[in-house]
């Protein structure tokens, strides 16, 4: 009799290891959604890379986290004297919003009202080095220029639908999905769509005071990194916090 009793609670123990376990695993993959939305609504979708959860697609939205409005600014000259947060379409063309995403200044990517969704932040510069060395351990975290050989063509989309030719070592292999949105200089220039992805960190280079970014380029499958001008207009990804 004591045997059959010692199996019996041998067995519920087992049963609720199990729950446990199985409760934890939900839990893990709700940390991990498949979309995102902003403050106005705008629905992105997600993919993890290694153990950060990024947004897959470039952000568009025209509101702080809390709801405040980002000033849609397309005068060259105002653009250029700008020191607020402000966003353009590429070449002030809406039709370019889809799936390029819109074009923010660094004063809006620093904004303490976070230009991301709630719960979601501008990654810095060490977060888009800890995604980089996951695609290429070679990598180099502090270089102003090439950073990777390889991890550009990984984060890339594939084919020439929106990459002008040659779209160099294109797999996307990570998901990351990067799409060349181009970008907006201090006063009346827009350049590089089909060509290049800019992508703005939320970190500065400590000896110049500039804002630091990430860009790839469709002739080359390297992953780079450098400096701008506080005016610049660059897409934005999110990182979940």
């Amino acid at each position: 009799m004591k045997m059959t009793l010692s199996i019996k609670k041998a067995t519920l123990l087992l049963y609720f290891i199990v729950l446990i376990f199985t409760a934890c695993k939900k839990n893990q993959n709700q940390e991990a959604p498949s979309m995102v939305a902003d403050a106005e609504g705008n629905q992105y979708k997600t993919v993890q890379i290694g153990n950060q959860l990024w947004m897959a697609e470039n952000l568009r939205t025209e509101r702080y986290c809390n709801g405040d409005i980002i000033a849609n600014v397309q005068d060259s000259v105002q653009w250029g004297n700008l020191t607020s947060g402000a966003w353009v379409y590429m070449n002030n063309n809406p039709s370019n919003q889809i799936p390029y995403g819109k074009l923010y200044n660094s004063y809006a990517v620093f904004d303490g009202r976070n230009i991301c969704p709630c719960g979601w932040h501008v990654p810095t510069d060490a977060e888009w080095n800890t995604m980089i060395r996951f695609l290429d351990v070679n990598y180099n975290p502090t270089i102003l220029g090439e950073q990777s050989s390889v991890a550009g063509g990984k984060i890339k989309t594939t084919g020439t639908q929106y990459w002008q030719a040659p779209n160099e070592g294109a797999t996307n292999e990570s998901g990351f999905s990067g799409l060349p949105g181009g970008s907006r200089g201090d006063l009346i220039t827009f350049y590089g769509l089909n060509q290049t992805a800019y992508w703005w960190t939320s970190s500065y280079d400590v000896s110049l005071n500039l804002p630091l970014y990430r860009y790839v380029v469709h002739n080359s499958p390297a992953f780079n990194r450098y400096f701008g001008l506080k005016p610049f207009g660059m897409s934005v990804r999110c990182i979940k916090n």
